[in-house]
């Protein structure tokens, strides 16, 4: 089973270039943890970040949000959205 990761992230528009900046190495720090399966990030409009994270287990997945590491960057990728951004989880099913 893998657990899932869903993460929608509205943007405020005049902020673009340094959420993308940041969204960079988010995404280049997520990628380098050991139990994370894959990454991928789309934007489904100039606004509106959506990143779908694949892990290994649900406890490799909280080991992670309790790192410094992903408090420090999550931060300041956060500090560039609207609003608290939504988080989907689900464990997949074989």
């Amino acid at each position: 089973m893998i657990y899932l990761v869903i993460k929608n992230l509205k943007i405020k528009e005049d902020v673009k270039a340094n959420f993308d900046t940041n969204f960079e190495v988010f995404l280049k720090n997520l990628k380098k943890q050991p139990l994370n399966l894959s990454a991928d990030a789309i934007w489904k409009d100039p606004t509106n970040a959506v990143l779908v994270e694949r892990w290994s287990t649900k406890k490799a997945y909280d080991d992670y949000l309790a790192s410094e590491e992903f408090k420090t960057n999550w931060s300041k990728l956060t500090s560039d959205c609207i609003n608290k951004p939504l988080v989907l989880k689900q464990t997949t099913t074989n």
